[in-house]
């Protein structure tokens, strides 16, 4: 039943670096902690994306002359909203929520491409999650020698709905988490590694609070109201980094490569090159003898 979960490729220390340490632009680090700070720069990045994208001739989901204002509109609240507090006065916001559902798209695009975003990748195979764990550990080796596991985060999502979200409680807030897709016509790559997201959404969130860096696995701890409260959300599966080049060989026989993962010639000449790296396992026969 694996194949129906959502996997997250992380290395053992990389949970949170991916998800929650964002920084934010220089322009508004005068209160960096707070959400409005967080909002404005991610907002702000995404225009940016969105502007970048549109001006190489490259398509958009969802493109629409309503989204492209939508856009430059959210940015104006944030930012006035950003000088309010600034200036000490901490009431008459504009109703927020971020990020709105008409930009989960496109900001799923650019979560996909490597942006940071409050978006948090998953793949609903866990054979791309192990490889691309397993590539990221090979490919950081000489750099992180400190890396000492391959780690995959599963969700269960058997009985969650794309799209639909289901509400949590901890401690202290309330939260809901949204498994959220994309075309996947226009993202061939998105298409090949199966790959939806995830957004955790503070319920009643002011503008004026500080930003929540939990990492999700410190955020959904407990089943949610309906569910049995023995299920466990999460699973956390590791390996030695020892073992990622042959992680990689037994994922290479079963098909699962770079030129299945990135459709197209890239993607083919990576699949040869990563051929390299690959470790063929010592068998052993049935007795233990070698």
């Amino acid at each position: 039943m694996m194949n129906t979960n959502l996997c997250l490729p992380l290395s053992e220390k990389k949970i949170e670096k991916k998800y929650i340490n964002w920084q934010v632009p220089n322009i508004y680090s005068i209160c960096p902690e707070l959400n409005v700070s967080q909002w404005l720069a991610e907002v702000s990045i995404v225009q940016l994306f969105f502007r970048q994208a549109d001006a190489s001739g490259l398509p958009l989901p969802e493109d629409s002359q309503s989204l492209r204002t939508s856009l430059l509109q959210e940015q104006d609240k944030l930012f006035q909203c950003y000088c309010k507090i600034r200036a000490h006065i901490y009431d008459g916001y504009p109703h927020l929520r971020w990020p709105p559902t008409q930009f989960w798209s496109l900001i799923a695009l650019a979560r996909h491409h490597g942006l940071n975003t409050c978006l948090l990748d998953w793949s609903r195979s866990p054979y791309t999650a192990a490889y691309f764990a397993a590539i990221d550990v090979i490919n950081n080796k000489e750099k992180d020698k400190s890396n000492k596991q391959i780690a995959i985060w599963a969700l269960y999502a058997i009985e969650l709905r794309l799209n639909f979200p289901f509400q949590m409680t901890t401690a202290d807030s309330q939260y809901k988490l949204h498994i959220i897709s994309a075309p996947r016509a226009s993202i061939p790559n998105l298409h090949a590694q199966e790959g939806v997201f995830t957004l955790c959404e503070y319920i009643n969130s002011s503008p004026a609070n500080q930003v929540d860096r939990r990492a999700i696995n410190e955020i959904v701890c407990e089943p949610p109201s309906g569910f049995p409260q023995d299920m466990t959300l999460l699973l956390h599966f590791t390996l030695p980094s020892s073992e990622a080049e042959k992680v990689l060989w037994y994922l290479d026989k079963m098909g699962v490569n770079a030129a299945k993962l990135f459709p197209g010639y890239d993607g083919v000449v990576q699949a040869i090159k990563e051929r390299e790296y690959q470790q063929i396992p010592q068998l052993r026969s049935p007795s233990g003898r070698g």
